[in-house]
């Protein structure tokens, strides 16, 4: 996966649309899925075993509700659900749970765990629900 500079084409796995985890995507998970691989595609590199493809700032993706509500006219809740599904499914792992205040914002990584989704080497992850005390504590 990957983009074309050029002609900023986005270059996809043909089992990943033959996937049951992608299959099991909301059209709106799939708008947002498409996005986190556009804003962080894979460069190819030397490697230790010839030419590699990487995802340099992987971990570091950053994605807002604010950005899905422009980008696609998104809801939180939507946006919420989306991330949850992508994660659930193998997509997606949170690796920065983000305070809510301006400049510290959730990160993500991009994984290719989907492949083994639904076998018994499937390893679930879940997102990692914020808590905060809202009113009066003692």
């Amino acid at each position: 996966m990957s983009i074309d500079d050029k002609n900023n084409w986005l270059y996809l796995e043909y089992g990943l649309f033959k996937s049951k985890a992608f299959r099991e995507l909301t059209r709106a998970a799939i708008d947002i899925l498409f996005e986190f691989y556009m804003v962080a595609p894979k460069k190819k590199v030397n490697g230790f075993k010839g030419k590699e493809w990487i995802r340099p700032y992987n971990g570091k993706i950053e994605f807002t509700y604010k950005q899905a509500k422009e980008k696609f006219g998104y809801s939180k809740t939507t946006c919420s659900k989306c991330i949850d599904q992508l994660i659930d499914r193998g997509f997606l792992e949170l690796t920065h749970k983000g305070g809510g205040m301006e400049g510290d914002k959730n990160k993500y990584a991009i994984l290719e765990n989907w492949k083994r989704y639904g076998r018994k080497d499937f390893i679930k992850k879940d997102r990692e629900r914020g808590f905060r005390k809202i009113g009066f504590m003692k």
